[in-house]
């Protein structure tokens, strides 16, 4: 198998990066922005691949990001709430899972508890 891209695959890897491109919100990228508005780790995983060949500085910023919201007890939570968002953007969102009232939630992060 060649490491070199067809004229296809090259159409697509360039169309995925301007997917990226646009999806990104200065911390992570949002896997659906009208959907799933927030970061979430399954898809941050599969983001960040795509991310460290495209633009490894994003890649980086990604996970950065996304274990910005682990938590003590080693935790990697499922979401990672987006503070700048509309606390509507989401449910449920950061209200109802609470995790500042656990001691093991990271301080001035909102995350699922999951």
């Amino acid at each position: 198998m060649s490491s070199r891209l067809t004229g296809d695959e090259t159409a697509l890897w360039k169309a995925a990066a301007r997917v990226l491109d646009a999806n990104w919100t200065g911390t992570a990228t949002a896997a659906s922005p009208g959907l799933y508005p927030h970061q979430w780790s399954w898809d941050s995983a599969f983001i960040g691949m795509g991310l460290a060949r495209h633009r490894r500085d994003r890649a980086e910023a990604e996970l950065c990001s996304l274990f910005r919201g682990q938590w003590a007890d080693g935790m990697l939570p499922h979401i990672v709430f987006n503070a700048t968002l509309d606390r509507h953007a989401f449910f449920p969102g950061p209200e109802l899972w609470c995790s500042e009232r656990q001691p093991d939630a990271p301080r001035g992060v909102h995350t699922s508890g999951l």
